[in-house]
């Protein structure tokens, strides 16, 4: 169900899902096709009131978490999401990815400050990987600081680790 939600033929989701939904287990996998299913086809909003079901009973379910706290940021319930990486954090304190994502939680609720903070304490954590790097460069434009992150993009190009998302980011600078 999850494979085929994530390929785009809800149908052939739909009808996978259905077949394992009672199940007594617990199905990580049934919960993220479910939730690309809800949040592709139907309503985000019911796709992350399911998520938050689901972290109910399995809170240990992390990448539930952090598609929970992505998906509020998406639908303008950024202090939701705030919520739900901080209580990532508590399971995880330091983790540079989680570190980012609150960093770029407070840059949706316009707190540049804060939102540069949290990224330096994942950059200091992990100073050389590539991702967190891309994140530091994103809330340095959010913060107006465009030369800064231009020079940061650039790094990564230097390193020989640069995706496609790092050209389109230089490029959007320069225009």
């Amino acid at each position: 169900g999850l494979a085929y939600a994530l390929k785009g033929d809800q149908k052939q989701a739909e009808q996978n899902l259905a077949s394992v939904k009672d199940s007594a287990a617990f199905l990580p996998l049934y919960s993220l096709g479910k939730f690309w299913v809800l949040s592709r086809y139907y309503d985000a909003n019911l796709a992350a009131e399911m998520l938050q079901k689901v972290l109910g009973e399995h809170p240990g379910f992390l990448l539930a978490r952090g598609y929970l706290g992505d998906t509020y940021n998406k639908i303008d319930r950024s202090k939701d999401a705030l919520a739900v990486f901080q209580g990532y954090l508590e399971i995880l304190p330091s983790n540079p990815w989680v570190l980012s994502r609150i960093g770029y939680t407070y840059s949706k609720l316009g707190d540049h400050t804060q939102a540069l903070e949290w990224t330096n304490k994942a950059l200091r954590l992990t100073p050389s990987d590539s991702e967190i790097l891309l994140e530091m460069s994103g809330r340095l434009v959010d913060a107006g600081r465009n030369d800064d992150a231009l020079a940061i993009l650039k790094r990564i190009v230097a390193d020989g680790s640069a995706r496609g998302e790092v050209h389109l980011r230089i490029g959007y600078i320069l225009i």
